[in-house]
């Protein structure tokens, strides 16, 4: 199957295409298996796709942006009963009784029969339990410098795993790929003998399959590519034994810099606040960084948050469970969010879906 529309739809609607494009295979959303379905709502993938994209916005309380993304649904496949529906469910939102009756018979008429996907849909908000969970969970000592911690909510799936190690016993480095084609964090660990790697920034992929990074990125003080406004607004530094996180843009120059990796956004703004100031629920695997005092936190979330839950458990304090960063980096996440952890007895793996371009690092001095 495929999605074509203007890039400026494609751009506005991103987030709701892979659904579409799974819609379109006729596939289940959970398994990829066949369904084999008699009939669809839509024959169009991209009617479906802007009609996901209109149910977002609607839950979001955006429903100007669902009024107009519905407009836009009908445009491309006017036989859409169910978007027309949704114009009606978006009238009734607002009380608009005439007009929710108007456009709830025209969805009659097209199709009696037509299925209901709900516009607006319940949003669970795991952090109640993820902070309840956190406030029972300790650091571990590990080794001197060296602790993690680790806590879970069954209930909704999500685990959070944490060291956090003191830079004056261990060095942290930004690695590559061992192969042009990716590797896995446990390949990158175990040939650098580091104890611990996780996932680093962005990459691209070409038609080769070969990966390559999409922003700044220096490793032992060699340029490996260089700044761009579109990787990340925040970078990972290495300035010596000094570590540092800032915004890419004032560090486009990497001066002084022996390693360094653009990524973004920032997740917690310098000062310890909330860097993210909407919640648009998209949870997704996510691994990060943060400063915190003295002592810098590697961070791997399995089961999803979305970016403004990921700010708010980093920025809250310590005392509350959470993690008390002054500042913290998004990483790479989603299918690329992986880490591998070796010391003595303590081996944890955290599997990515795919191998992946750059790497961060800890070993002892």
């Amino acid at each position: 199957t495929q999605f074509e529309d203007e890039f400026a739809v494609l751009k506005r609607i991103y987030k709701s295409i892979p659904e579409a494009l799974v819609y379109g295979m006729d596939l289940d959303a959970r398994t990829l298996r066949r369904l084999s379905s008699k009939t669809q709502p839509t024959s169009s993938v991209e009617a479906y796709g802007i009609y996901l994209q209109a149910g977002r916005a609607a839950t979001a309380g955006e429903l100007q942006e669902a009024t107009e993304l519905l407009d836009l649904t009908i445009s491309r496949d006017p036989k859409f009963a169910m978007a027309y529906w949704g114009k009606g469910e978006l009238y009734r939102l607002l009380g608009q009784k005439e007009q929710e009756i108007q456009w709830k018979t025209e969805a009659q008429k097209i199709d009696p029969d037509h299925p209901r996907l709900p516009l607006q849909r319940k949003i669970a908000n795991p952090m109640p339990a993820i902070i309840s969970a956190a406030e029972k969970a300790s650091w571990d000592h590990l080794a001197d410098g060296l602790s993690m911690r680790q806590f879970s909510t069954s209930g909704y799936d999500v685990s959070i795993l944490a060291w956090s190690f003191d830079p004056f016993h261990y060095r942290l480095e930004v690695v590559t790929q061992l192969e042009e084609t990716g590797s896995t964090a446990r390949e990158i660990r175990a040939k650098h003998g580091a104890l611990l790697a996780i996932n680093g920034g962005f990459f691209e992929i070409d038609s080769r399959y070969r990966l390559s990074p999409s922003g700044l990125l220096l490793v032992n003080g060699q340029t490996i590519n260089q700044y761009h406004q579109s990787a990340g607004s925040g970078v990972l530094y290495r300035k010596g034994d000094e570590i540092g996180i800032g915004w890419s843009k004032s560090h486009a120059n990497a001066i002084g810099f022996t390693s360094a990796v653009q990524s973004g956004p920032m997740v917690v703004d310098p000062g310890g606040k909330n860097g993210i100031y909407k919640n648009d629920h998209n949870r997704l695997a996510r691994t990060a960084v943060c400063m915190t005092g003295d002592r810098v936190v590697l961070l791997v979330v399995k089961g999803g948050l979305s970016l403004f839950e990921l700010g708010y458990i980093l920025s809250l304090p310590a005392s509350r469970g959470g993690f008390g960063c002054e500042r913290a980096l998004n990483l790479d996440g989603g299918p690329s969010s992986q880490a591998s952890f070796a010391l003595d007895d303590h081996a944890l793996e955290i599997e990515g879906t795919w191998k992946i371009q750059n790497v961060l690092i800890i070993k002892p001095k």
